[in-house]
């Protein structure tokens, strides 16, 4: 019998553990090498069994899809934030129509999808209907971001009713993180009273057609002891959720287009396999070579699921229910107003990649399955220059 020698038993064994390391590598990050390899052997043989893996899955379990409640027309969601969200005509004030890229609550900023390429300037006012939302804080070429008016020392001019019926004059002052914005240094005409709504004021920079904004920025809020002289008057600002889609920033002259819409990429897929062999039907693998990364898949007009992993051509799924979708990545319509609340139907609310306004279903709605007209969908990064102010 013939046994190797201790060298060459060592040599074996260092080459099987340096190509178990790269593997195991390759699993978690994707390496350039691997990939040109898996174009030139492994996609040849990928393209006869991948299909085949399809049809033996299409014979074997043809699968239905679950009784689930009709799609609303495409972009039911953007229209009815378009008609939510449109300011009132004043003179001398053109309004545009800015998709929001992401969403900071955290951060009490919003980084909208246009920048200096489409006229946006730092100081401009930025408002959805009635609300008063804060201001452009700086721009880049393709991006700008707003600084709401909840953010740490974020000073804006209100006036509000008093106790003697007057109108006060004031700054609500921005304090960030978990706080509401504090009263400050409202004339000496009265005092404020809990539960007054709370409006805009022309700054003394701000041109004069600003004088006819009728923005609100939320109620009068009382809190502390006014007998141990720590009373303090707080705005409850909040954020409408249809602000998180679009918003109307305040121009005194607005370019041939008034929406700047954010790149979005989508393209055909096929289904490889309808469900995994450790996870079960809560996976699929999907097949969809497109140019930009696949942030999640729909079937038949309603979301399928988020991407979760990708080689090459290959995707895998995750397929969820409309319920299982985290609060923060969907949005309610309750009849044609964008709502945080517990809404019947359930839309995408946009960010890591996925598009906002994709359906997702009614609330009740089990998972879907991959069977039907499969698509999947990415939206083109945002790039997010060092902005300037």
């Amino acid at each position: 019998m013939f046994l190797p020698s201790v060298a060459e038993r060592h040599r074996r064994t260092v080459l099987v553990t340096i190509g178990v390391s790269v593997l195991v590598l390759h699993a978690f990050v994707r390496l350039p090498g691997f990939d040109l390899v898996d174009r030139l052997l492994v996609a040849p043989v990928s393209e006869v069994t991948q299909p085949l893996a399809a049809w033996v899955v299409q014979r074997v379990s043809p699968g239905e899809q679950d009784r689930m409640a009709p799609s609303p027309a495409s972009g039911a969601l953007i229209v009815a934030e378009r008609e939510a969200g449109q300011p009132a005509s004043v003179a001398g004030v053109a309004w545009l129509e800015v998709p929001v890229g992401r969403a900071e609550a955290g951060q009490h900023r919003l980084l909208l999808a246009a920048g200096a390429d489409f006229g946006l300037a730092p100081g401009m006012p930025v408002v959805y209907a009635d609300s008063w939302l804060g201001r452009i804080g700086g721009t880049g070429p393709t991006t700008a971001e707003v600084d709401l008016v909840s953010g740490a020392a974020r000073r804006t001019p209100i006036y509000l009713l008093g106790d003697r019926g007057q109108p006060l004059r004031a700054i609500l002052q921005g304090r960030g993180g978990q706080h509401r914005p504090l009263i400050r240094d409202h004339e000496a005409k009265g005092e404020p009273v809990e539960g007054v709504v709370v409006s805009f004021r022309r700054g003394a920079e701000d041109p004069p057609p600003y004088a006819q904004l009728d923005m609100r920025l939320g109620t009068v809020v009382r809190v502390g002891d006014p007998q141990r002289g720590s009373a303090a008057w707080e705005v409850d600002y909040q954020l409408p959720a249809g602000a998180e889609g679009r918003v109307y920033v305040a121009a005194g002259a607005v370019t041939e287009s008034v929406v700047a819409e954010p790149p979005v990429r989508t393209g055909p897929t096929s289904v490889t396999l309808r469900a995994d062999g450790v996870f079960g039907a809560r996976l699929c693998a999907l097949r969809a070579p497109i140019d930009v990364p696949p942030a999640v898949a729909t079937v038949d007009d309603r979301v399928l699921g988020r991407i979760v992993a990708q080689r090459g051509s290959l995707l895998w799924c995750s397929l969820r229910a409309p319920a299982s979708w985290p609060g923060n990545s969907w949005v309610g319509l309750d009849g044609n107003t964008a709502t945080r609340g517990d809404a019947e139907l359930r839309f995408t609310a946009g960010g890591a990649g996925v598009p906002r306004g994709l359906f997702l279903g009614a609330r009740t709605d089990p998972t879907p399955r991959p069977v039907g007209q499969l698509q999947v969908w990415g939206r083109v990064p945002l790039r997010e220059p060092e902005l300037t102010p």
